[in-house]
């Protein structure tokens, strides 16, 4: 089911598209996080893992890196890299957050490389989310480094 007609009317949102010869190879999206954080989805592992007080001042009125994908025979060239900027560029404050799935080895491998820095521990079981704070977030420095 295609979440864009509800994501884009989301406060913030933002978007960029990477197109290679007509076609779409790559994409993002991005918006505010609300100020009264969401239930829904993993949501309630972020909150958890951060507590309600950092949960408000570190994730809640940033960006949200809802998703960014490149098409498998566009990966390598560069274009996860310039989608990631362009929904983060003009980020207040440089606060930008994100959350990807532990299981996902490649995409945390590639938002480390981006200096983006994961502020949750793992999941005693291996599964589970991880939230990364952007490169510019002001709380990077308090994050607890995670294993």
């Amino acid at each position: 089911m295609c979440q864009l007609p509800a994501n884009v009317r989301r406060p913030g949102f933002t978007a960029a598209l990477a197109l290679q010869g007509g076609e779409v190879v790559g994409f993002a999206t991005a918006w505010t996080a609300l100020s009264s954080f969401p239930s829904e989805r993993c949501y309630p592992q972020a909150a958890a893992s951060f507590g309600p007080k950092r949960t408000a001042e570190w994730l809640c009125d940033s960006r949200e890196i809802d998703e960014l994908a490149v098409r498998s025979d566009a990966r390598g060239t560069g274009l996860a890299t310039g989608l990631l900027e362009a929904v983060t560029t003009d980020t207040p404050e440089g606060r930008s957050w994100l959350l990807t799935s532990v299981r996902s080895g490649r995409a945390m491998a590639f938002y480390r490389r981006q200096g983006w820095t994961r502020a949750t521990h793992p999941a005693p079981d291996g599964n589970g989310i991880a939230v990364f704070l952007g490169p510019r977030h002001p709380a990077r420095s308090l994050a607890s480094p995670a294993l």
